[in-house]
């Protein structure tokens, strides 16, 4: 039975990067009140920069596999591509035992799935049979 969407997405917006921007803020406040020093209260600014932004970018990576279309999800927005261009895909398996995955288009490009280390490998060939993609091991 065919699932509606299959994938992995992984975005900046999660709870641990606003643990991270409460944890920047509580710091930045003490370094103050306490009067800690400017060369502190900086480093403070600068972490607390740096974590608003990874918010304000919200950097995305993973794909969403529906009944006939990918969509990959990058840091410059989504891509969204039929299974119709799609010659074939390979699933395989890197030399750290996690699973890639790469589309074979009928271009001749290859495009890498990312996030596809995030799924199980036998799962992830599956899904691709289900939707009538001739998936390569």
């Amino acid at each position: 039975m065919i699932t509606d969407s299959y994938g992995y997405r992984s975005q900046a917006r999660r709870p641990g990067t606003y643990l991270a921007l409460g944890v920047a803020m509580m710091v930045v406040y003490l370094c103050i009140t306490l009067d800690m020093g400017q060369l502190l209260v900086a480093l403070a600014l600068v972490y607390l920069a740096l974590v608003l932004r990874r918010l304000w970018l919200n950097p995305v990576k993973g794909f969403r596999l529906g009944r006939g279309w990918v969509e990959i999800y990058r840091p410059r927005g989504v891509e969204c591509i039929n299974f119709a261009d799609v010659a074939s895909v390979t699933v395989c398996r890197t030399n750290k035992g996690q699973t890639a995955c790469f589309l074979n288009m009928e271009t001749g490009d290859v495009l890498p799935l990312p996030g596809a280390e995030k799924l199980e490998f036998e799962k992830l060939i599956g899904e691709f049979g289900l939707r009538g993609v001739r998936v390569l091991v």
